[in-house]
């Protein structure tokens, strides 16, 4: 009742429940409580919506923001301006070319591309390792924007830190989720990382890419 009063989604609630029922379980082995109080409470049914990829229009839509919006970060503004602008652009094509998760995009370093290569080797889920594809695209806007970056750090993603005297660094996961949100938020379209796995996967597939290929640049241990 009271999650409900908070407004909760059956999935938190849900979970709530397999906690306790858990938690409950563990005090019955235990033998410090004689039955457990949850475990007649029914699981929750979850309604599943489709989870859905970008339009064709979208992605333009996305494309054409990134490409006019101009970028002011404070004091980094004023010498990192454009830069910041190529490297949102390249993060953009990156995630749409290859589907990678954003912890595999920002753990990749700029000597795996600095020749215009048109596959990679990253780490992925588990550890794997897998290729990844950058079409040309993405390809053009990495040289772009490592022709407009002055620093030698090894990373190609690169944020800077202003409370340290802008030093570059390794950008964040949260700060790749950021960006994503706020041009969606600016092209009013729901946009985070992982609709870019979706989006890569559907195109691949309309392009008659085999499913099982599919699998393996998505680096899905299940077909399923």
């Amino acid at each position: 009742a009271i999650s409900k009063k908070k407004k909760l989604s059956d999935i938190t609630i849900d979970n709530q429940r397999r906690y306790l029922n858990s938690f409950f379980d563990w005090c019955l082995g235990e033998e410090i409580i004689k039955r457990n109080p949850v475990k007649k409470i029914d699981k929750i049914k979850i309604t599943r919506k489709q989870k859905e990829a970008f339009s064709e229009y979208e992605i333009e839509k996305m494309r054409n923001s990134l490409l006019v919006q101009k970028t002011y970060c404070g004091k980094i503004s004023k010498k990192h301006s454009k830069e910041i602008k190529l490297r949102n652009i390249a993060i953009f094509e990156t995630l749409l070319s290859t589907g990678a998760r954003v912890t595999e995009l920002v753990n990749i370093n700029r000597v795996q591309v600095d020749k215009g290569q048109d596959e990679l080797v990253i780490l992925g889920k588990g550890r794997k390792e897998r290729k990844i594809y950058l079409n040309v695209k993405a390809r053009i806007a990495i040289q772009n924007y490592l022709k407009e970056r002055t620093d030698s750090d090894d990373c190609l993603f690169v944020a800077y830190d202003p409370f340290n005297g802008c030093l570059p660094h390794r950008i964040s996961q949260a700060g790749v989720e950021e960006i994503i949100r706020k041009l969606g938020k600016r092209c009013k379209i729901e946009a985070y990382p992982h609709k870019f796995r979706r989006t890569a996967a559907t195109f691949g597939a309309k392009k008659g890419i085999p499913i099982e290929q599919i699998q393996k640049m998505l680096g899905h241990a299940s077909l399923n």
